[in-house]
């Protein structure tokens, strides 16, 4: 099947089109799918399709999968035939063929051989990809004056689409910094695995084809294969996933890793505690805390080794956390903990603090559990951060500000 871009112009995999009377064929198959074009090489392709064109021929450009190089061809063609800028031939393009994933490599390669340049980053433009989540509204709500934050929404860029849309996102507004808070709705079910490593990757491309700096937030349960164990551990400890959610944010962390070292990348991945505060908590807090108000019974798991523990933090301290380190410019991974304490122990602050007739009632669990606190020496030894709000003082403003 061919995709007409125009009455002229089209794209499709080569094995779909023939040496026909209607239209001429330009194979570009010579090219890669990834980086390494060279400019001499894409530039003659280029200026024979629009020779062609202007001889009155039809053209379809083809490629193996009739994707990323076929297509990136022609947003180049269309952009010099019909006088308008690439990135607005590159929206032709897509909404033409419905193509989105095509390579920002083999893409930036074409720009490149027609003498595009792109514009420059400005350090003090950030994007907010999550920016409609809790933490990412809080980030909004709380960035330095001298930051212009741009949030665009899902239907505005959809991470699950491709590369495409953010890498002109970024190249058209500058931007000089991304903070990724986006995550799959449901976290907990084999599909998340997947549909996380497909948004980091995009994530991904865009950034190195841009160069920007990321900051990613990672969870605990790197470290969730501890189980029976009550520790503190630091950004050396060896990682340790278990259950969905451990194994997704272990592969996340791994996938960046490796892109930052392969392509000198700068990104932060800050690990960090649960967060509470203001309107937001974790859904174990949320369910104590409801139970506690209606003073029904607060079920808590004990498991073989007794309640399990959790690394809270107030969601103000993290900002200040999450800030100080983005002032200093570095990379790696750090942690950002909080409050080491035990579900048990939440339940009956947050029974006191509603004043609830409420009772605990333990539910055994036939498993262990890994109880896992995020040492913070390194950011602390960095930025000089400190934590400011105790768990009790801070639920009970929760649940002032929570009806």
């Amino acid at each position: 099947m061919i995709n007409w871009i125009t009455k002229y112009l089209g794209t499709a995999a080569y094995k779909n089109t023939n040496d026909s009377s209607g239209y001429v064929r330009v194979d570009v198959r010579s090219l890669v799918d990834r980086a390494g074009n060279a400019e001499n090489e894409i530039r003659p392709i280029i200026e024979n399709v629009l020779n062609q064109l202007r001889q009155g021929n039809k053209v379809v450009v083809c490629c193996d999968h009739g994707i990323s190089r076929s297509n990136s061809i022609a947003t180049a063609v269309l952009s010099i035939y019909e006088k308008i800028s690439f990135f607005d031939a590159l929206r032709i393009v897509m909404q033409k063929t419905g193509i989105k994933d095509i390579r920002v490599e083999v893409l930036n390669a074409v720009r490149r051989s027609i003498g595009i340049q792109d514009r420059g980053m400005d350090e003090n433009n950030w994007l907010i990809l999550g920016g409609q989540g809790r933490l990412g509204r809080a980030v909004i709500d709380s960035v330095p004056d001298t930051v212009t934050v741009l949030a665009p929404r899902k239907n505005e860029i959809n991470l699950l689409d491709g590369q495409i849309l953010l890498d002109i996102y970024i190249k058209e507004n500058s931007i000089g910094r991304v903070l990724y808070f986006a995550s799959p709705h449901i976290l907990n079910i084999n599909q998340s695995v997947g549909d996380s490593i497909v948004m980091l990757k995009n994530v991904l491309d865009a950034c190195v084809s841009n160069m920007t700096p990321l900051l990613i937030v990672s969870r605990w349960e790197v470290f969730s294969g501890y189980k029976g164990h009550d520790v503190s551990l630091n950004e050396e400890s060896e990682c340790k996933p278990d259950g969905v959610i451990g194994y997704m944010t272990y592969l996340c962390e791994s996938l960046v890793l490796q892109c930052s070292e392969r392509n000198s990348l700068p990104i932060i991945i800050l690990r960090s505690a649960l967060l509470y505060g203001n309107n937001m908590a974790p859904n174990f807090v949320n369910y104590i805390t409801s139970k506690a108000r209606c003073n029904d019974v607060v079920k808590i798991h004990r498991y073989i080794n007794g309640y399990a523990k959790v690394d809270v933090l107030h969601i103000d301290d993290w900002l200040s956390a999450c800030f100080s380190l983005l002032e200093k410019n570095v990379s790696g991974i750090f942690h950002v903990g909080g409050e080491l304490m035990s579900l048990h122990d939440i339940a009956s602050i947050s029974i006191k603090v509603i004043g609830s007739k409420s009772i605990i009632k333990d539910v055994e669990i036939d498993d262990e559990v890994a109880c896992i606190g995020l040492d913070s020496a390194k950011l602390l030894t960095l930025t000089g951060w400190h934590k400011n709000n105790d768990f009790s003082t801070g639920i009970a403003e929760y649940c002032e500000n929570v009806v």
